[in-house]
C-alpha cells in the first residue's frame, strides 16, 4: 500500500498524522513499514480525514487525493472494496486489484497495427511487475512530446534510440508533485522499448504520432484526457 508516500503529499509528520486519524504514531510507522495492515475502518478514515483517493492507497493511482467530482465510486462498490480488505491479505488484495486493472486496459488494445507496439510494450511492462496505467501515461506524455516537437524527427537517425533518449530525459518529480513517475519506472520503461520493440515498431509509432496519440486517447476517460492534456510536456523532457 502506499500509506507513507500519502503521507508524505499531504506534508504531516507521523505525529502530526496520527493525531489526525486519533492513532498512535507507533501504528502508524507499523502501518508505513507494513509491519502491520490497516483495517477497512482505518482506511475509511483516511477518507473521511484526508480525503485518500482509495485506488492511490491500494494500487498508487493518481489522483492522491479526491475532489467532490472525483468521488465516483458507488456505496456499493465502496462497501464492497472494505469487505475485501477485511478478508484477503494486502498483497492478495493488490494482486486481486491489478489483475483486474491490468485485463481492462489491455483488452481495449485490440486494434492491430500502430496499437500493437503499444500493447506489446504494456505486456511486457506488466511481466515486470507494474500496473500499466502509470506506464500507459508515461508513454501518452511521451507522444505528446514528439508530436509538439516534430522538428526534432528530422535529426532521427535510429527511432528505437530517439524513444530510449526521451525517456532518459523525462524529469522525475517529487511525490508532491504531478505527475508522479519514479526512476525505476523509466529505468523498466528503457528496457522494455529495449527487449520488446524492434526499430521498424518504434517508427511506425513516432511517424505516425498523431493516430498513435489518438489511440491513446480513446482508451482513456474524457476528464483523463482533459487533465493530462494540461500537463506541460515540454517541461517533462528538457533537452540535455
Amino acid at each position: 500500500m502506499y500509506l507513507k508516500t500519502f503521507r508524505e503529499y499531504i506534508g504531516l509528520s507521523q505525529k502530526e498524522f496520527a493525531k489526525k486519524l486519533d492513532l498512535t504514531q507507533v501504528t502508524i510507522a507499523r502501518y508505513e513499514t507494513r509491519k502491520m495492515s490497516p483495517t477497512a475502518t482505518v482506511i475509511q478514515k483516511y477518507i473521511d480525514v484526508f480525503d485518500a483517493n482509495p485506488n492511490y492507497l491500494f494500487l498508487g493511482l493518481d489522483p492522491v487525493v479526491l475532489t467532490t467530482e472525483d468521488y465516483n465510486l458507488s456505496p456499493e462498490n465502496n462497501e464492497l472494496l472494505k469487505d475485501l480488505n477485511l478478508l484477503l491479505p494486502q498483497d492478495e488484495l493488490k494482486t486481486q486489484l491489478s489483475a483486474i486493472l491490468i485485463d481492462q486496459v489491455l483488452n481495449k488494445f485490440s486494434d492491430t497495427d500502430i496499437s500493437s507496439p503499444i500493447e506489446s510494450l504494456l505486456i511486457s511492462l506488466k511481466l515486470e511487475g507494474h500496473l500499466p496505467m502509470r506506464p500507459f501515461l508515461f508513454l501518452y506524455y511521451i507522444f505528446r512530446y514528439i508530436n509538439e516537437n516534430q522538428h526534432e524527427l528530422k535529426k532521427i537517425n535510429i527511432y528505437k534510440e530517439f524513444l530510449i533518449d526521451l525517456v532518459l530525459r523525462y524529469k522525475v518529480f517529487s511525490i508532491k508533485n504531478n505527475p508522479i513517475f519514479t526512476n525505476k519506472i523509466k529505468e523498466e520503461v528503457e528496457a522494455n522499448i529495449e527487449l520488446k520493440l524492434n526499430e521498424k515498431e518504434c517508427k511506425l509509432l513516432i511517424t505516425h504520432v498523431g493516430r498513435t496519440i489518438f489511440n491513446l486517447e480513446s482508451k482513456m476517460t474524457s476528464s483523463m484526457v482533459l487533465s493530462h492534456r494540461k500537463i506541460d510536456v515540454n517541461a517533462l523532457f528538457p533537452i540535455k
